[in-house]
């Protein structure tokens, strides 16, 4: 597919409903949950691809070929995703997509000048209620809540901890302290100016860190800017 496999969001939605071509190819392929089984969701994705080509070839649309080609690849590779209930595929001139949707579809595939949603729409009233992000200086987890799973996230570049974040400063003070840093009476080092410098240098570390968690979590949910994001926070 000339797109990755992603879950329905409002965006993608709203991007297949304004879509116009010639044609519109919208294919769904049912999975069952109770017995996954990747065979029968390739066995019912050539069916429907068969269904397809028999109605671009009755419209007498060209290139029949080029336009659902897209689809080997899908056969060629698993195609049940964890906690799926069907995979969306919508095919047009330049245009490919594939969605894992949450509940089931009907297997279905249609052409036209527009793409078939309806049968997204289950899907679209149940996704995620909420994210909520647990975080605290040891410990930070994006959670996906919906009706029935709570589920973690795998979120790129997000730090797992203070000290995951922050790795480099510490080896850097390691390495200074190597180098013979001047002590006290009682031995040991110096540090600023007392504790009131280290609750200085203790917040600058944690808004480095709380940056860092930021940044992650919202470069993961840039397409899904309308669900909730719910922060708890959690013991240091």
């Amino acid at each position: 597919m000339t797109t990755p496999t992603t879950t329905l969001t409002n965006a993608s939605f709203e991007e297949l409903v304004h879509h116009t071509a010639n044609p519109c190819v919208s294919i769904f392929i049912p999975i069952d949950r109770r017995h996954p089984d990747d065979r029968r969701a390739h066995l019912a994705l050539k069916s429907l691809i068969a269904d397809a080509r028999a109605q671009l070839k009755a419209s007498g649309i060209d290139h029949i070929d080029d336009l659902l080609g897209p689809t080997e690849a899908v056969l060629e590779r698993p195609v049940i995703a964890e906690h799926s209930g069907g995979v969306a595929l919508f095919l047009s001139p330049g245009f490919a997509a594939e969605l894992t949707l949450d509940v089931p579809v009907h297997a279905l595939a249609t052409t036209g000048t527009r793409f078939t949603v309806g049968p997204l729409l289950s899907s679209l009233t149940h996704g995620p209620t909420a994210y909520v992000l647990t975080v605290g200086a040891e410990n930070v987890a994006l959670h996906r809540v919906d009706r029935t799973i709570w589920s973690e996230c795998h979120v790129a570049d997000l730090p797992r901890s203070i000290e995951d974040a922050l790795w480099y400063e510490r080896d850097e003070r390691m390495n200074s302290s190597h180098g013979g840093a001047p002590a006290g009476a009682s031995g040991m080092s110096i540090v600023g100016h007392g504790s009131g410098a280290q609750d200085e240098d203790r917040k600058r570390r944690l808004t480095r860190y709380f940056q860092k968690v930021d940044d992650a979590v919202m470069h993961f949910l840039h397409d899904d800017p309308e669900t909730p994001l719910v922060i708890a926070g959690t013991a240091p």
